[in-house]
C-alpha cells in the first residue's frame, strides 16, 4: 500500500462494537490522532510560508543598507 496524504478533506470516525462507551472512545481517539496530523501539516505549512518571508524581509533589509550606503558615499562625494 502507497503512502498517501489526504489533504483539504473531512474524515467521520465511525467506531462499530458491542460496548458503545468503549466504541465512542476509539473514535474519538482516531479523530484525535487526525486533528493532530492535520494540524501539524497546517503548522508545517506557516513555517514554510513564515521562513519565505523572513528570506524575502532579510533581503530587503540588506538592499535597504545598500542603498543608504551608497546615499551616504553620494553626500560625500566632491565633484
Amino acid at each position: 500500500m502507497s503512502k498517501q496524504n489526504f489533504k483539504n478533506g473531512y474524515a467521520l470516525p465511525i467506531g462499530v462494537g458491542a460496548d458503545l462507551p468503549v466504541t465512542v472512545k476509539d473514535a474519538t481517539a482516531i479523530g484525535d490522532i487526525l486533528i493532530d496530523k492535520r494540524s501539524q501539516q497546517k503548522l508545517d505549512a506557516l513555517q514554510a510560508e513564515f521562513d519565505i518571508r523572513s528570506q524575502k524581509f532579510k533581503q530587503m533589509k540588506k538592499a535597504v543598507a545598500i542603498e543608504a550606503a551608497t546615499a551616504d558615499l553620494c553626500k560625500y562625494t566632491v565633484i
